[in-house]
């Protein structure tokens, strides 16, 4: 079993590249880090998406993601409006990210 989860954490960076070519391809404002443009790509394929389930999905802390989000924001990049229940703000881009 131990041989097995060592074979798949190898291969994890080749699978999740694989998975992600997207991130890779599509043109970002100059100056954008690579989590900051697949931030911007996972808003873009999830308008809506929450901040806690985006930072889920890219798999760092909700600290992390606020943080990223508030430069995307100050950018003009991303809109963050409250959701409905007020308890997390959902995302979507602006014209200028497009």
């Amino acid at each position: 079993m131990q041989q097995f989860v060592r074979r798949v954490q190898r291969a994890y960076p080749q699978i999740w590249f694989a998975c992600h070519v997207e991130h890779r391809t599509r043109r970002h404002p100059a100056g954008l880090t690579d989590r900051e443009a697949a931030i911007l790509e996972h808003i873009d394929a999830a308008p809506g998406i929450r901040a806690g389930a985006l930072a889920a999905h890219v798999g760092i802390g909700k600290s992390s993601m606020s943080a990223q989000l508030k430069r995307l924001a100050a950018l003009g990049l991303i809109v963050q409006r409250e959701a409905d229940d007020g308890r997390e703000r959902q995302l979507t881009l602006t014209e200028q990210a497009e």
